[in-house]
């Protein structure tokens, strides 16, 4: 399986799985900003911040999660 993740317009990413559109996700939670406690700190907790990308990736009901 290949997943190709393109950026769209701003944070927009449009994920692709063998070629094929499977859906797209907003890159915003994913940029850390500082004192913002509702996006996960990549530096302060990998493991919440690794779920949260992984749900983005292969949400369920969608091609890359299949």
């Amino acid at each position: 399986m290949e997943i190709t993740l393109t950026l769209q317009s701003g944070v927009q990413i449009a994920v692709l799985c063998n070629d094929q559109p499977s859906h797209t996700f907003d890159l915003t939670p994913f940029i850390p900003k500082e004192g913002d406690e509702t996006r996960p700190q990549p530096l302060v907790d990998p493991i919440t911040y690794g779920k949260s990308i992984y749900q983005a990736l292969f949400p369920a009901d969608t091609l890359a999660r299949r």
